[in-house]
């Protein structure tokens, strides 16, 4: 199961960021999306290629579901793809904000990005010799199946004040606790990078943020027929960021 880096997080902030601008709904991490992404993002370094068609000749959709992803009901994919060159290997932050850009700035990728249908999302940002150079690659696949909506967000110690995050501001191991209406609960923790999803049906649900050494922050969210995007920012004083939905 792919273990989303904080780059990856990082650059899952910034299409959310755009999403939300153009008053779409936000993406939610998928682990067999994800899995697909990084897989092809490995494949074209070590095949020095710059393509959609993959490993044995493969489709993006074919590798998504090769992945483990299941296609029901309406449902849709996506795929965008860019390299450029690294040029700060202890970070790496500016080549994710290039590539973003970069696929901003492009008609059918950003038609991607804000592609209100996607609900879900894998990220494979992956750095390696390509035709002799030191590159980053990135493969971002979108899609939707199914009729879950997803609550989603990154628990963030925001370090430089900006209200965003950062590589590096993540925290890990908190809990997120979404109870219904009727009194079902929901329960997830944040990961390695600091974000977090979970699965949930339409609905009204009080949220909790707890974990050790923080205030516990609790905001109440409806879910209806698009994710919501709640972050948990500056936990130390229990601020809980806006809603996105």
């Amino acid at each position: 199961m792919p273990q989303h880096s904080a780059h990856e997080q990082y650059l899952l902030e910034l299409i959310n960021a755009e999403r939300a601008k153009a008053g779409v709904q936000p993406l939610a991490f998928d682990n067999d999306l994800s899995e697909a992404a990084e897989g092809h993002s490995r494949w074209m370094l070590a095949t020095d290629t710059f393509s959609h068609t993959g490993s044995g000749g493969s489709s993006p959709t074919q590798r998504m579901k090769a992945a483990g992803y299941t296609l029901a009901g309406s449902w849709a994919t996506g795929e965008n793809i860019a390299w450029a060159t690294t040029r700060s290997p202890a970070g790496y932050n500016d080549e994710i904000q290039l590539l973003h850009n970069n696929l901003m700035n492009s008609s059918g990728h950003r038609a991607n990005i804000l592609n209100g249908n996607f609900r879900e999302v894998g990220l494979g940002f992956e750095v390696g010799d390509y035709r002799g150079r030191s590159s980053g690659f990135v493969t971002e696949n979108f899609a939707k199946t199914g009729s879950d909506m997803f609550l989603t967000g990154v628990a963030i110690d925001d370090k430089d004040g900006d209200k965003f995050y950062d590589p590096g501001e993540g925290l890990s191991g908190l809990t997120i606790t979404a109870k219904s209406s009727t009194g079902t609960t929901f329960t997830t923790k944040t990961m390695a990078a600091g974000g977090y999803d979970l699965a949930l049906k339409p609905g009204t649900y009080t949220v909790t943020f707890s974990g050790a050494g923080i205030e516990a922050s609790t905001r109440t969210v409806s879910v209806g027929s698009k994710n919501v995007k709640l972050d948990l920012v500056d936990p130390k004083l229990g601020a809980v960021a806006a809603v996105q939905d």
